[in-house]
């Protein structure tokens, strides 16, 4: 994480410091277990895993390019946003059934704790079209993009069946007056 990112993180933990978590997952990516360290110093007996399946979407060969250079290969392929995949990454509609994997998954937990996820946004964004049943169009993908350490709570007593207490709150990022 650069310093805003630190920044970041230590202000949505301070925000999570008096929540109840029974369980915490995060993406193995190192920026998401960094914000996942700053929340668990509230929370140091809670049992945590890092999880491939959180990553955030692979763009293969366009990995740590330009967002121009995506752009240009989503143009030049003639396919769908979601059904795009670079060479060696993967599509968003391969991140979606990995996220709705997961999400599915969770269930095997018992439904009254309080399971906390540290991923990424475009993850997220997949996750909850899916949940949702919503396409993947210009104006879903708008309405589900998440911020960095955007908040959103899921309520849910199964997997087919949720609501959103919250949905990606930055609150915790303004100045307290």
């Amino acid at each position: 994480l650069n310093e805003r990112g630190q920044e970041q993180a230590k202000l949505v933990a301070e925000r999570l410091r008096n929540e109840s978590i029974a369980f915490a997952y995060s993406s193995d990516l190192e920026r998401a277990v960094q914000t996942m360290g700053w929340i668990l110093e509230y929370h140091r007996s809670v049992p945590f895993w890092t999880r491939a399946d959180l990553r955030e979407r692979s763009y293969g060969i366009y990995e740590g390019r330009p967002d121009s250079e995506i752009r240009d290969a989503l143009d030049r392929s003639g396919l769908p946003f979601e059904e795009h995949k670079p060479e060696r990454g993967e599509s968003y509609l391969e991140v979606q059934q990995r996220a709705l994997g997961f999400y599915h998954g969770l269930f095997s937990k018992p439904a009254e704790d309080t399971i906390l996820t540290v991923t990424h946004g475009g993850y997220l964004m997949a996750l909850l079209l899916g949940l949702n049943k919503l396409p993947f169009t210009i104006e879903n993908r708008k309405l589900y993009r998440h911020q960095n350490t955007g908040l959103t709570i899921v309520n849910a007593e199964n997997s087919s069946t949720h609501s959103y207490e919250i949905f990606n709150d930055l609150s915790h990022l303004s100045p307290k007056t």
